[in-house]
């Protein structure tokens, strides 16, 4: 079992360390090994944290209240808080904090690369977009090109 040491803000945390709000599942359980989805989940909840002004997972929560919506990824979804985040940023961040790690990111690689794609305008691994979807990234990418195109298609 094991030890538990009382830390500054008064509730109880595994002796393996971390902040319990930016933990992952897999942290809360006994003998998991550990791997680089752990950081994509915190980074993750860093992110969710930044896009909304709130964290997760209340610290307000008693350790086994907190754990079980840990382990369950019970937390209010991104837009609902914020609903001005993009859908695919909300996307990408949902993915990265999928409370089964075989779900999320495959390491932070992954998670900065779907990040990029987005920043791109591009899509992104999180979410599958339709064509217009794929169709409007296009435009917004290639504006001068979409212009051109539109102004011949007038004129013609």
């Amino acid at each position: 079992m094991a030890r538990m040491d009382e830390d500054a803000q008064g509730f109880l945390a595994p002796a393996i360390g971390g902040t319990r709000q930016y933990m992952s599942p897999e942290q809360l359980t006994p003998d998991v090994v550990l791997d680089g989805r752990t950081d994509v989940y915190s980074l993750g909840l860093v992110l969710h944290e930044a896009l909304t002004g709130c964290v997760a997972f209340s610290r307000d929560l008693d350790e086994g209240a907190l754990s079980e919506r840990v382990l369950h990824g019970d937390y209010p979804p991104l837009r609902k808080l914020n609903p001005a985040v993009p859908k695919d940023l909300a996307a990408i961040v949902a993915k990265a904090t999928q409370a089964q790690r075989s779900q999320r990111y495959a390491d932070a690689h992954a998670f900065g690369m779907d990040l990029r794609r987005f920043r791109e305008r591009r899509p992104v691994e999180a979410a599958a977009p339709g064509r217009l979807g794929r169709w409007s990234r296009f435009v917004a990418r290639n504006a001068v090109l979409s212009g051109l195109v539109g102004v011949i298609l007038v004129v013609l």
